[in-house]
């Protein structure tokens, strides 16, 4: 996936993972893997609030999701449904980038996720669950949870993708509670999936 491109990608895969000991880890996959078709259930529930897309981005206390931002491409979802779309061509982790995109309403959400996995060819697979996806498989799908935030804990439609697009490492993680979902990148096509995922797991939102 390429902020400077418009060219058709295939970021398909998603998966769960054992926890990190080298790093202090703000959140975690579940082990209860899932299905494609849970990716953006009809039956989750829309959330009470929701703050701002640059303040999940920038929480007070912690280092920013992203620095270096701008508005960023749609990449085929639809224009009036959204709030806000950020990319970020900085991360702390070295050659990560990410995209938040936040949908003015709840079923906005759910319909933009479901293109992006349409999008990516994530629907059409039989996705694992493991990260990095299990041997013969081309991806995988799991929940996550933060460990310190309650506003993430466990909860229906709250997923995590990791995947290679264009050889390159890429992650989708989503917040159905902020009608939001974010996209990180390695650049580096030599990258190892484990390592955009230690990166991931130093996240946080607030």
């Amino acid at each position: 996936m390429a902020e400077s491109s418009n060219k058709r990608r295939s970021w398909v895969k998603i998966v769960r993972f054992g926890m990190m000991t080298a790093v202090v880890p703000l959140a975690a996959a579940m082990v209860v893997p899932l299905s494609a078709a849970q990716a953006a259930p009809a039956g989750a529930k829309a959330p009470a609030s929701v703050e701002r897309l640059v303040n999940i981005m920038n929480p007070v206390g912690h280092a920013p999701v992203g620095t270096d931002c701008r508005k960023s491409k749609l990449f085929g979802l639809k224009k009036n449904t959204i709030k806000a779309a950020i990319f970020c061509g900085r991360t702390t982790g070295r050659n990560i980038e990410v995209w938040g995109f936040q949908f003015k309403a709840f079923q906005s959400y759910i319909a933009g996720v479901r293109h992006m996995n349409t999008y990516t060819g994530f629907s059409r697979i039989n996705p694992a669950g493991a990260c990095p996806p299990s041997k013969g498989k081309a991806g995988g799908l799991v929940g996550w949870h933060a460990l310190h935030n309650k506003k993430y804990k466990s909860r229906k439609g709250q997923f995590l993708e990791c995947f290679r697009d264009a050889k390159k490492p890429l992650l989708i993680w989503t917040m159905p509670t902020q009608h939001a979902f974010f996209i990180a990148q390695d650049v580096k096509k030599t990258a190892t999936i484990n390592a955009i995922i230690k990166w991931w797991t130093t996240v946080s939102y607030g």
